[in-house]
């Protein structure tokens, strides 16, 4: 076993330098006290490179925006970065493993759809966006979303029918109230809520019995 020679402990394992005054140790390795966290290293390394990546991709889009000027009227790497940092947020969302994989859901559906609108509105083609792009974004969040509920055994079901709500129903109450002509790409979107919604209400009804009455007893 190894042993600092300042603090004058023994130290399990193969390291190389003193936990507590990190002065080099004196002896033969040993056996390690503590398990190797492989796993944790591995996701530490792929969070790391997926971070260079995204700070990588910011940085050259700002730099062939900017110092080689070549944006046609508009800076399009601000709409490139504006992405790459939500995507990097969303990312860190989702590593918390406490939060419950429906918030994940919704929140992912209101980012992609503000920054859709964002990115239309900033570059000249908002309209096809708003009319083709984001309803089939919803659509395919709402399929995320039934899927996790059929998964989910944590007793969520209340969640995911409120996040089916808050991403199908809720934009298409916004274009009526704006948009008189509701176009067909979200009376679909409407329709795929309803049937989302039924499912989950019929695959997870007891759980959703069970955590109404469990809500409403405290």
């Amino acid at each position: 076993m190894k042993k600092c020679p300042s603090c004058n402990i023994n130290v399990g394992g193969n390291r190389r330098t003193c936990p507590v005054c990190q002065s080099g140790l004196m002896g033969e390795s040993s056996v390690s006290f503590w398990p190797e966290m492989k796993k944790l290293r591995l996701q530490s390394f792929f969070y790391k490179l997926q971070l260079f990546l995204v700070l990588a991709l910011a940085s050259v889009s700002l730099a062939l925006d900017f110092l080689l000027d070549i944006n046609t009227g508009k800076h399009w790497s601000l709409p490139v970065v504006l992405w790459v940092i939500t995507l990097e947020l969303l990312i860190r969302h989702f590593l918390k493993k406490s939060v419950v994989v429906a918030a994940i859901v919704t929140d992912t559906a209101i980012h992609i759809v503000l920054l859709l609108i964002f990115t239309g509105w900033y570059l000249g083609f908002l309209n096809p966006i708003i009319m083709h792009v984001v309803p089939g974004v919803v659509m395919a969040l709402l399929v995320a979303n039934l899927v996790f509920s059929l998964l989910d055994r944590q007793g969520n079901a209340i969640v995911y029918l409120l996040a089916n709500i808050i991403i199908g129903a809720v934009p298409y109450i916004v274009m009526y109230l704006f948009h008189k002509d509701i176009p067909l790409t979200w009376t679909i979107c409407l329709m795929v809520t309803v049937v989302i919604f039924i499912g989950i209400c019929v695959f997870r009804g007891k759980s959703v019995t069970t955590e109404v009455q469990k809500r409403m007893s405290l």
